[in-house]
């Protein structure tokens, strides 16, 4: 009989073993737009995202089915479909089937098998998700948008040459590598170890001032706390940066998802609290009032302090994915949680 050790299962496989086809976060809503179509590389395979005339993102497999030319350097017609800048092939963003070929007489008609894989969309919380059309119909999907008052806002995108379920596990074990925080430095200490809450598995760090010099492992009272916490499905990571009285000061939501050739796609939005109190709090709101973002997710992951990280937390992590995602599975898809930024993204 073979023994399988969940603790050295990938992440990518465990968090997504009830879910067998997730929802991938592929790009921030105001990336798509309906003018110009957006190509994207998802779990290996290139899509192109649009706008159609109601506003409505669509997305189909970015290789025209005439001569594999990228539907992404076409054009988007006005009565919403994709049209192939090659030969003028076009496509219907919802079905994905071949609607006109310019050579064709009147009373011709367009085979049935000229068409490409179209991708299944939903639009939450600020990012584009997809999946392709007719697979697991039932999958969840589970987002929380940053829960805060209206502050100054900030988002971004970074393709990182890291495979998706090493930097899953490297965001449990050694945060500080993929992100950076104006004004702090994420230690290593951890406050409270991976546990699962509510469809998510939380994780909280001691993070401390940039300009602080003595060595922060005897550091007994943390100025700030990092919470991570993921999301059921595993494609999604809230980061909140916490006061001494557990008041956010930053929060975001992390989309993450495997690129192409080993390669991990990410997308964050966030906010900084216009209400908590504190000098810190003061002084992000400062940083961020000079139009700076004071949190980003880095592109350049330092390879050899990644191999020195002991793969501890993250297989914590994958222990309580186990037993959330099991539960993930079973229920429908969910609106965003109540307390947005200010309520504008919904599904």
């Amino acid at each position: 009989m073979e023994v399988v050790n969940e603790s050295r299962v990938p992440i990518a496989s465990l968090s997504t073993h009830s879910v067998r086809t997730p929802w991938w976060p592929v790009a921030l809503s105001e990336q798509v737009g309906g003018k110009t179509p957006l190509g994207v590389v998802c779990n290996g395979e290139c899509a192109v995202l649009y706008r159609d005339p109601a506003g409505q993102v669509r997305a189909l497999e970015d290789r025209c089915r005439h001569r594999r030319a990228p539907l992404s350097l076409g054009r988007i017609t006005a009565n919403g479909e994709l049209q192939c800048g090659y030969h003028g092939w076009t496509y219907d963003g919802a079905s994905g089937m071949c609607t006109a070929i310019p050579n064709l007489s009147a009373d011709e008609r367009v085979p049935a098998h000229y068409a490409v894989q179209s991708y299944r969309v939903v639009e939450c919380g600020g990012f584009v998700f997809i999946r392709k059309a007719g697979t697991d119909e039932n999958a969840p999907l589970d987002v929380s948008p940053p829960r805060l008052d209206v502050g100054r806002r900030f988002q971004g995108s970074v393709t990182v040459g890291m495979a998706y379920d090493d930097y899953l596990a490297a965001l449990a074990d050694g945060p500080h590598l993929l992100m950076r925080i104006a004004l702090v430095r994420i230690t290593n200490y951890v406050c409270a170890d991976p546990a699962a809450r509510e469809g998510r598995v939380t994780m909280e760090r001691g993070v401390v001032w940039a300009a602080r010099r003595r060595n922060h492992r005897f550091v007994t009272d943390y100025p700030w706390t990092l919470r991570l916490a993921c999301e059921g499905n595993g494609t999604t990571v809230s980061v909140e940066l916490l006061t001494r009285d557990e008041a956010p000061a930053i929060v975001a939501t992390v989309g993450i998802a495997p690129a192409a050739r080993g390669a991990t796609a990410v997308h964050w939005r966030g906010a900084v609290s216009a209400s908590a109190r504190g000098g810190g709090a003061a002084l992000l709101r400062a940083w961020a009032g000079a139009r700076r973002s004071p949190f980003r997710m880095l592109s350049y992951v330092d390879g050899h302090a990644l191999a020195r990280l002991e793969r501890l937390y993250s297989d914590q992590w994958l222990r309580h994915w186990q037993s959330v995602t099991t539960v993930a599975a079973a229920e429908p898809v969910r609106a965003l949680r109540k307390g947005t930024i200010d309520g504008e993204y919904s599904v």
